[in-house]
């Protein structure tokens, strides 16, 4: 099955007005922070503390929007939505679900960054 690339390029490139060693630089920042609310995420999850998933979603969600990061801002949304009325579990899937998007889309940046683009 053929997978759409976890970040538009294209976007990514256009919001720091084509310029790529700032775009590397943002995407540096986005790295560290994506892991953190990923694990923040968890740590929430773990507590049943739904503010602080939702509010750690919501903070992810935002930060992948801006980079471009499509489908981490997706699998967030939904994360972020789900806090209101899923169970555990199906909180703990979704949440899966974003940790991966999340490392596809790191994969994607350093595929790229260690290519010179």
């Amino acid at each position: 099955m053929n997978h759409p690339d976890p970040i538009d390029w294209e976007k990514a490139l256009a919001t720091v007005g084509g310029d790529p060693d700032l775009l590397n630089e943002l995407f540096s920042v986005y790295i560290a922070e994506a892991r953190q609310m990923v694990s923040q995420m968890k740590t929430a999850l773990a507590a049943s503390d739904r503010q602080l998933l939702r509010r750690s979603a919501h903070t992810l969600k935002g930060a992948s929007m801006s980079m471009a990061a499509t489908t981490t801002t997706a699998e967030s949304e939904l994360l972020e939505q789900g806090c209101e009325g899923m169970d555990e579990s199906a909180l703990a899937e979704h949440l899966a679900r974003v940790e991966v998007a999340v490392e596809q889309a790191i994969e994607a940046i350093e595929n790229r960054m260690s290519a010179g683009n």
